[in-house]
């Protein structure tokens, strides 16, 4: 894809040309951030369980690994430190409870949150998931104040096995008003808003209708790949 090669390219250019600090990113989310970091096979491993150290594996396969991939390799000399802390399976109730422990103990200067999908299973209370949301992000802000927090929408799509589900429109719906939230939620907090819902409405139709979300959840590589550009464009200008 051109429009990656010339992202890297730039990315490279202003490595000689941008005083870039360290930074620390921490990716949080569910298994869409997860991609089986630390050789955790797919399963909801707790962090502290999934191998920590080995580099082939620790970041998974999703677009978080594409992120650190891109930035590790356009500023070799900078020292960024990249996490995955997605856990597959996860609502925002379950980040919120290892929270402390999985995120705030990384001390990160980014924490970037992707989180819905598994709680538009439920007839959640779209005011009680926002208030939770927002409790997350208060502490997180009383606990680092100076941590930029990067705030994506969740998404579904009408494709393979979520396609033929009864319940799909009222999933559908839910993400919709999650959507909302997290726009509302990132306004209030400044946070960065990475609008992953309006990317998959936007790509071109592909070569079959799983091209880019395989299962109406989980995007394929081709998904990643334009979620991970997507990332690098809107945070890459607030934070290099």
């Amino acid at each position: 894809m051109r429009t990656h090669h010339y992202l890297v390219l730039l990315l490279s250019a202003l490595c000689f040309l941008s005083p870039l600090k360290a930074q620390t990113f921490v990716f949080a989310g569910d298994s869409i951030t997860d991609g089986g970091w630390g050789a955790s096979g797919g399963r909801n491993t707790p962090a502290a369980k999934r191998n920590l150290t080995d580099p082939n594996h620790i970041y998974g396969h999703s677009y978080m690994m594409l992120v650190a991939s891109d930035w590790q390799s356009a500023y070799p000399s900078v020292g960024m430190e990249f996490h995955n802390r997605g856990i597959s399976g996860d609502s925002l109730a379950g980040l919120a409870a290892r929270w402390d422990a999985d995120i705030l103990s990384l001390k990160p200067d980014v924490i970037s949150i992707l989180v819905g999908v598994n709680d538009s299973a439920q007839a959640v209370d779209i005011k009680a998931w926002e208030d939770e949301f927002r409790a997350l992000l208060s502490h997180t802000r009383q606990v680092l104040p100076d941590c930029k927090v990067v705030l994506c929408t969740p998404f579904l799509a009408p494709v393979g096995s979520m396609r033929t589900r009864e319940d799909y429109p009222a999933r559908a719906a839910r993400i919709k008003e999650m959507g909302t939230a997290v726009r509302e939620l990132a306004a209030e907090f400044r946070a960065v808003l990475v609008p992953f819902d309006d990317l998959f409405e936007s790509l071109p139709a592909g070569a079959t209708p799983t091209w880019w979300i395989w299962d109406g959840i989980h995007p394929t590589a081709a998904g990643h790949r334009r979620m991970a550009t997507l990332w690098e464009q809107v945070v890459g200008a607030e934070v290099l």
